[in-house]
């Protein structure tokens, strides 16, 4: 793993789909085999793989503009990776966002968000998201090699919501046939206040890799797999985004849907 600390100006960045983003961390320790982040590698001239390495942000000026609306955290990389716990970027940033009036919000795959949640009781408007793309166990290893196991995921979901903090589920990416969004609702739904939904996106190297998992561990799914992403048929994700609004209207659950 390669570790190096970087010093930029910035604290936060424009964003079209988040009004404004902190990224911590450049790269991410949880090796996600799915994750559209690796195009990073692009812009940062890492010859490392992917989950290889992590550039450690030191934040010269934390200014917050004006016209801030909502500060999310984050989107190329995990706000909580492991190196979070020795470098706490994430945690000092938090403490700079105490007293913004629009809403901070938090998507991460780890149990280490649990440790934030004093200051996430000082913010005015705050919420906490885990991305959770299977229940399986196994398949999670195969995956998300670096992320925290789903039932720690789960237990972090409820320890935050019982301290009055809004919770949601990211039910991303959705890989088709694998990923079991009515058992990961059901499981939730007592300590969840709402759900996203996102389907699976490949494009380059994490196509590859995917692709490569499907054929090693699923095969009977390679030619959905194929017909979705090599063919570019969509049939499957428009049945199935009806399939979740009908689901998620049965158990009376929010929600939203982004495909």
């Amino acid at each position: 793993m390669e570790i190096q600390e970087i010093e930029v100006n910035s604290f936060l960045t424009k964003s079209k789909s988040f009004d404004h983003v902190f990224n911590p961390y450049r790269g991410c320790m949880h090796r996600c085999k799915y994750c559209y982040a690796h195009y990073m590698k692009d812009y940062t001239q890492h010859k490392e793989a992917w989950g290889d390495y992590v550039d450690v942000k030191k934040i010269k000026r934390y200014h917050i503009p004006k016209n801030a609306k909502r500060i999310m955290l984050s989107s190329v990389t995990d706000p909580y990776q492991p190196i979070e716990a020795k470098y706490k970027v994430t945690r000092n940033a938090l403490k700079h966002l105490i007293g913004f009036s629009g809403t901070v919000s938090i998507l991460t795959k780890s149990k280490l968000v649990t440790r934030d949640i004093d200051l996430f009781k000082q913010m005015e408007h705050v919420e906490v998201g885990m991305s959770i793309a299977t229940v399986d166990e196994k398949f999670r290893r195969i995956m998300e090699e670096g992320a925290s196991p789903i039932k720690e995921r789960m237990e972090a979901l409820k320890k935050i919501h019982d301290a009055g903090i809004t919770t949601y589920v990211f039910v991303a990416p959705m890989l088709p046939k694998l990923t079991n969004y009515k058992e990961i609702i059901r499981e939730s739904k007592p300590y969840v206040d709402y759900y996203m939904f996102d389907t699976l996106r490949l494009k380059g190297e994490n196509k590859t890799w995917v692709m490569e998992e499907i054929k090693k561990h699923a095969p009977t799914l390679l030619p959905l797999y194929q017909q979705i992403y090599n063919q570019g048929k969509r049939h499957y994700f428009e049945l199935l985004s009806k399939q979740i609004e009908e689901f998620c209207i049965q158990e009376k659950v929010e929600y939203q849907l982004f495909f």
